[in-house]
């Protein structure tokens, strides 16, 4: 993560950079994701947590994006996000995983 929080800094880059690098980062990341997803979800199906797949999935991706998010902004130093970017970075990468 150390490589990728580089592309991160406001020293270096700008936000519509960060954004570019960000879209690339989840291309890569919620092609795989999804794939996991499915298999998952076809594991479980027999199970009792068949009723629960979809939800237990959309709780695993707001845990995902906000703790990327929160590594972005706690531990990169000069972020280009900060706190009140919240709400966009979270409608951004959702896109990618629906």
């Amino acid at each position: 993560m150390n490589n990728v929080s580089f592309y991160f800094r406001k020293t270096i880059n700008s936000s519509e950079y960060a954004y570019k690098t960000l879209n690339k980062l989840y291309l890569a990341a919620a092609e795989k994701y999804i794939a996991c997803c499915i298999d998952f979800k076809q594991y479980h199906s027999r199970t009792s947590l068949n009723k629960e797949i979809d939800l237990k999935i959309c709780q695993i991706i707001y845990v995902v994006i906000r703790s990327f998010f929160k590594y972005l902004v706690c531990n990169v130093s000069a972020s280009v996000f900060d706190r009140n970017d919240y709400h966009h970075f979270f409608k951004y990468s959702l896109e990618f995983f629906f």
